[in-house]
């Protein structure tokens, strides 16, 4: 027996210290071979969409949760799909949309008064459902709930984000139809039905005996595994034993639905095949509180034994602590009448019951609701009267997204802020200048400016009064000019300082002269070497002369209006001028001649190329 406060108290702890110095990760595949298992003591089995790993320390799913499975850490059983699903103007193929655990396909009606009746199976105990919309925002009032056969039900609807919203309800007595109404239903996208999730598993377990043929300990029937195998099962002795029992010991105190018991197909089948499922035939089932008071009495009643026993809670809203299963049925032509109890798996529905501030699957966080001191959902950590102003989602714990703020992060910010306080939507920073926090409407006061009014006008400005505004609110610039010796808009440069910069605009202008002319002439330099070293190219590689022979007359001094370029050939005739005069010195009477890529000088009557 476990008393409910130094057990949550202290689990909460131990899995605090754990998460710090145990790798789940490693010891996970040690002991299972896999990686399907999370928690500090791989205590939680995920249950993700195509079998693949979960985050080993909270258990979410990358890729969401697999068929019949739902909520935080995907632990929640899902029992809408084994429903009857009747919806005015849907089609079959609307009704898979919904129940199909895709939270992207969602159907499309239109209507004022949407309705959708979900008939079950069998009887369960109604705890919580989650719907999930299309391209709307949900409203509290735009989806209602209420059960068949007058049942009463004080239900709450709490919003997980914009388009999720959960449904809770405080019910007594088993239901098996559920009547939602309202325009919220038109965009559905998915729907979840609780019916809460395995608390047994992987939780410290007892039996009076062991089997001595086979190693089949009291710890297989939590270990998630139903099968049906001697070696997946808890069984105790075969020697005569009058009330053989196996027992649970929950390490946080829990509100319990119903059990799913798998009883032991095949035992004995080689021996005697009537025997098989006689073994659970009229067993017992105790549950305790945690100061040992007998919290439910059940005795099976069944004609015939069966493989799989559901039994109802007689109390799901009373604490249990302890569960125990009696085999009853005696077995007679062997060696000695026995009684032996052979347990499967042991599934028991239900969830936690934590203190007034806590919450989750061992109440190891804390309650962050807009109502202080108000007790919020187990299983989700949402609260009645919705997250903390500044936080929102699954367990309150998201903090608003920019431009959002209030309870649940439902109030968008003023379009005067651009930013908001995520807790009471005040203006973190207006959006425009000139304006002042924290609503960011009125002008700032007549000594500031800019943006949110953070800048402080110029001490240098000219002002009459301390009450008249002194700049202007979003560029500062002063509005009765300069105190002496500062200008500019904004009074800031001082007059000295014009000065100088006027000065050094002079210095600035001599420099860049001198720095140009330095440049043309370092250009013309450059030029001078690139034609000198062009024309020595020319000489050392001339290019072939023509072959015709020419013979120069003497040049003699030109006179005036005589053309001083005329050549004779060797048959005397004047031909056309081919030649360009360079130079003509009249004080040697020599001309300077280029015919082709030749020079040629007369000096003192004879001719000489060059």
């Amino acid at each position: 027996m476990n008393l409910v406060v130094p057990w949550s108290m202290s689990w909460s702890m131990f899995i605090v210290l754990q998460s710090i110095i145990y790798n789940p990760i490693q010891s996970c595949v040690t002991t299972f071979s896999t990686n399907n298992w999370f928690g500090a003591n791989c205590q939680y089995k995920c249950h993700c969409t195509d079998n693949v790993a979960c985050n080993v320390t909270n258990g979410e799913c990358p890729k969401g949760c697999d068929s019949g499975w739902f909520g935080p850490a995907c632990q929640y059983v899902d029992i809408a799909p084994y429903g009857f699903i009747h919806f005015a103007n849907y089609s079959a193929q609307s009704k898979t949309t919904i129940t199909d655990g895709d939270d992207i396909t969602c159907a499309s009606l239109t209507g004022s008064n949407l309705s959708l009746d979900i008939n079950l199976t069998s009887a369960f105990y109604f705890t919580w459902l989650r719907i999930i919309i299309g391209n709307i925002v949900l409203q509290k009032e735009s989806l209602s709930i209420r059960f068949k056969n007058d049942v009463t039900a004080e239900c709450l609807n709490v919003f997980v984000n914009n388009v999720t919203m959960d449904i809770y309800c405080n019910i007594t007595e088993p239901i098996q139809e559920i009547h939602l109404n309202g325009s919220a239903l038109g965009t559905l996208c998915s729907l979840y039905i609780s019916q809460g999730r395995n608390v047994a598993l992987m939780q410290s377990t007892t039996q009076t005996s062991n089997y001595e043929f086979a190693n089949t300990p009291s710890s297989k029937a939590v270990d998630g595994s139903s099968s049906w195998e001697r070696s997946s099962c808890a069984m105790t002795s075969n020697r005569s034993e009058s009330a053989p029992t196996w027992s649970l010991d929950f390490k946080t105190v829990v509100s319990v639905t119903h059990y799913t018991i798998f009883n032991r197909v095949g035992a004995y089948r080689d021996i005697d095949p009537s025997c098989c499922l006689e073994l659970l035939k009229g067993f017992i089932l105790r549950t305790f509180d945690e100061t040992s008071n007998i919290v439910q009495n059940y005795t099976d009643t069944e004609t015939n034994a069966l493989a799989v026993y559901n039994v109802l809670s007689t109390n799901p809203s009373a604490p249990v602590s302890t569960v125990n299963i009696t085999a009853t049925y005696r077995l007679y032509g062997y060696q000695y009448p026995k009684s032996i109890v052979a347990l499967c798996e042991v599934e028991i529905y239900g969830d936690s019951l934590c203190l007034q501030h806590t919450y989750g699957r061992d109440c190891e966080n804390v309650c962050n609701c807009a109502v202080e001191d108000e007790k919020c959902f187990v299983s989700t950590g949402n609260c009645p009267s919705g997250c903390k102003a500044g936080f929102y989602g699954q367990g309150c714990t998201k903090r608003c997204d920019a431009g959002y703020f209030g309870v649940d992060c439902r109030n968008i910010c003023s379009s005067n802020c651009s930013s908001c306080e995520a807790v009471d939507g005040n203006c973190t920073s207006c959006a425009l200048k000139g304006k002042k926090l924290p609503s960011c409407t009125q002008e700032c006061s007549y000594s500031t400016y800019g943006e949110s009014c953070k800048a402080s006008c110029s001490s240098n400005c000219n002002t009459n009064s301390t009450d008249e505004r002194i700049c202007d609110s979003e560029s500062g610039q002063c509005f009765s000019g300069c105190r002496n010796g500062f200008k500019g808009l904004d009074c800031t440069i001082t007059t000295s300082d014009l000065d100088n910069e006027k000065d050094n605009d002079k210095v600035l202008a001599s420099g860049v002269g001198i720095g140009i002319g330095v440049t043309i002439a370092a250009g013309i330099v450059i030029g001078i070497v690139i034609f000198v070293w062009f024309k020595r190219r020319q000489k050392t590689s001339p290019k072939p002369r023509d072959k015709t022979d020419y013979i120069y007359d003497d040049v003699y001094p030109i006179q005036q209006n005589e053309n001083p370029c005329r050549t004779v050939d060797k048959s005397g005739e004047d031909n056309d001028i081919i030649q360009v005069v360079l130079s003509f010195n009249k004080i040697n009477n020599s001309v300077l001649i280029v015919e082709g890529s030749e020079i040629y000088t007369n000096v003192g009557g004879s001719s000489v190329s060059t």
